[in-house]
């Protein structure tokens, strides 16, 4: 068995198992984490009956788009944007997506829903 795991104030989830057994032959697989506001620990864990052959291989791991970026100063945001308290501005359709776009939540507290 393999999965993966996200790890995060003592409390472990399981973020992906793969489907089946893959017989010899690559998976990819594709995780969406969202943004994640503390400090995180990416698990992968195989477990294997010992009287079993069996084999693991992880290759190509890329985390991509995890920075928060700043586009201006205040009031810089378009019109069809939001303007974030820290610079950002993001696509009003972004607002209450359950996502964090600005990076400080601002964009989905509740006063805001």
């Amino acid at each position: 068995d393999f999965k993966v795991t996200l790890e995060r104030s003592n409390k472990s989830v399981d973020i992906w198992i793969p489907e089946g057994n893959s017989e010899d032959v690559w998976n990819g697989a594709q995780v969406f984490l969202g943004r994640i506001p503390k400090t995180f620990k990416l698990n992968f864990v195989a477990d294997r009956d010992r009287y079993v052959p069996s084999t693991v291989a992880v290759d190509d791991i890329t985390l991509s788009q995890c920075e928060t970026l700043t586009t201006g100063g205040p009031g810089m945001c378009t019109s069809d944007q939001f303007d974030c308290k820290n610079s950002r501005c993001i696509s009003k359709n972004k607002i209450c997506d359950y996502t964090d776009d600005c990076g400080n939540f601002e964009d989905e507290r509740q006063e805001m829903c």
